[in-house]
């Protein structure tokens, strides 16, 4: 290739250059897409069944994984759903990459998750990036930007992430009600996991129940959500909430604020109900309340 001046001379000459094609993965297609109402993360009502119907919340997933050219897709992610604030933050992470895109992609189903209750109750068109998702002083995602003016208080966001997975949950604020998800894969844990997460009773109680490891995994998620809900994450550990009540018909667990949390925000209650749920090879919890 040759670059030439006006009057023909050569300026510059390029040799040995390759083309280079970057296969758009298809769950990130919506990248490239100018159509305003292109999402990335798709709608996941699995993930909160047990509130199905409801028009104030919206569950949202997306896949994580990126087999080819994932530095280059990453930067466009980036770009096209964070502002400018959230750009910093995420150029600052720390994390193996793996972890980057799985912090993205929570990022990318709560903002659509968001953009899909402002536009059904609110009739706001908003991108991604006009959504801002910050960090509370106990680690929470909370939601922000200059249209909250418009609606008067910002919808709720839980989000969660595993292994290529990613998902979030938005809640219209009511009533003090706040959400709370969490999703883990089931496989195998550490040696020593049961003793440092559940105490002698709630061992107890979970090995009542058919299948011990998966429902000591709903106990985990249910806790992590409970715990998302209060806006404290599990304070003190694992041993912050507890297991107190197991429903294996409907997956419900009935989880207990324990330590510290007995005296944090004490107009909620002292005891959740968490929605737990198996998906082939994942379990997740939910609890609104």
């Amino acid at each position: 290739i040759e670059l030439c001046l006006a009057d023909g001379t050569p300026w510059m000459r390029l040799t040995g250059w390759e083309d280079k094609r970057f296969d758009v993965p298809s769950h990130l297609h919506a990248l490239i897409l100018t159509r305003e109402d292109a999402t990335v993360s798709t709608d996941w009502p699995d993930g909160a069944a047990s509130y199905a119907g409801s028009d104030w919340l919206a569950c949202r997933a997306v896949e994580t994984t990126i087999s080819s050219d994932h530095a280059f897709w990453k930067r466009v992610w980036a770009r096209r759903v964070l502002g400018r604030t959230e750009r910093e933050l995420f150029a600052a992470l720390r994390l193996p990459d793996n972890r980057q895109l799985e912090w993205l992609g929570g990022r990318t189903a709560a903002k659509e998750a968001v953009q899909t209750l402002l536009k059904r109750h609110f009739g706001l068109d908003l991108r991604p990036a006009d959504i801002e998702i910050g960090i509370g002083d106990e680690g929470q995602p909370l939601v922000g930007g200059p249209w909250v003016s418009l609606v008067g208080e910002a919808p709720l966001v839980s989000i969660s992430h595993t292994n290529g997975l990613a998902v979030a949950l938005a809640m219209l604020p009511a009533d003090g009600r706040r959400a709370g998800i969490d999703i883990e894969r089931v496989r195998n844990r550490p040696e020593g996991y049961a003793e440092i997460a559940f105490d002698d009773a709630e061992r107890s109680l979970i090995a009542s129940a058919p299948s011990d490891a998966e429902w000591m995994l709903r106990g985990w998620c249910a806790k992590e959500a409970v715990g998302k809900s209060l806006g404290t994450g599990l304070r003190d550990g694992p041993r912050s909430l507890a297991v107190v009540g197991i429903d294996r018909a409907s997956g419900r667990l009935e989880i207990e604020r324990r330590g510290r949390l007995e005296n944090h925000d004490m107009a909620r209650s002292m005891r959740f109900i968490a929605d737990t749920a198996l998906h082939g090879d994942l379990v997740s919890a939910v609890t609104v309340g």
